[in-house]
């Protein structure tokens, strides 16, 4: 599905380039796969030759807080501003803008980017530290083995999965009770991709 044919005319324009594509913006998001792809994308915009000057670049890939600081100092060499913003949320609260935003970075350029965040992105946004990232997945992947280890009793013992999940349903809200329906509706198994790659 052509993303372009899906939004507002005249709100979005396909670029042929990465500098093309910065070139006429003065905020500039980006989310890509991994640690390496990031870096090869910035170090393409910083020897493009285009002016970055006062252009604010907003990070929401998930990568090695090392990374954040070395792209922080890239842009900040070339005049450029540069905040992290890290995402919680599966793609479908993406889709519902329902994410939860921790931005990370200069206060002034924090406040340029939270108007995109609040009501599009996500309703709870934060300002936070780049550790926060790595725990805040952390604690996802310790509630998720979490959930997969009741489930495993649950079947094992008798009890059944549907008589945890109502109890996990009842007790927590959000993220603990979508996860466990994900692992009892067979979600991971039956997807075609994955929610993302990796």
């Amino acid at each position: 599905m052509d993303l372009q044919a899906t939004l507002p005319a005249n709100k979005s324009t396909v670029a042929g380039s990465i500098p093309a594509a910065i070139t006429g913006a003065d905020i500039i998001f980006t989310c890509l796969g991994d640690d390496a792809a990031m870096m090869e994308t910035v170090d393409t915009i910083c020897k493009s030759g285009n002016s970055i000057a006062k252009k604010l670049f907003v990070n929401c890939s998930t990568v090695h807080p090392d990374t954040t600081d070395q792209l922080a100092a890239m842009f900040s060499f070339h005049g450029g501003e540069f905040v992290a913003c890290h995402v919680f949320g599966a793609p479908a609260m993406a889709d519902a803008g329902q994410f939860v935003c921790v931005l990370v970075g200069a206060r002034p350029s924090v406040k340029k980017v939270l108007p995109f965040c609040k009501g599009v992105m996500g309703p709870n946004n934060r300002v936070g530290e780049l550790l926060l990232k790595v725990i805040g997945n952390s604690s996802v992947l310790n509630m998720v083995e979490t959930l997969s280890e009741g489930h495993t009793i649950a079947k094992k013992s008798g009890l059944g999965n549907d008589n945890l999940h109502q109890v996990i349903e009842a007790m927590f809200l959000g993220p603990p009770t979508a996860y466990s329906w994900r692992m009892i509706g067979g979600d991971y198994y039956r997807r075609a991709e994955p929610l993302f790659g990796s």
